[in-house]
């Protein structure tokens, strides 16, 4: 039986610029993306803090 794919977004505007997914579900299947601290402007904040 084919199972259809499910992209999970958080509607961060880098997933599509760059083809990412937060999660992507096949059936039983999950594969969850690991992600970087970015502000409105798409720049990383947060760089050197671990909490």
């Amino acid at each position: 039986m084919a199972t259809g794919r499910e992209l999970i977004s958080n509607g961060n505007p880098m997933e599509s610029v760059v083809g990412f997914s937060r999660a992507v579900r096949v059936g039983n299947f999950i594969a969850v993306g690991g992600t970087a601290p970015v502000d409105a402007e798409g720049k990383t904040v947060g760089v050197g803090d671990v909490f």
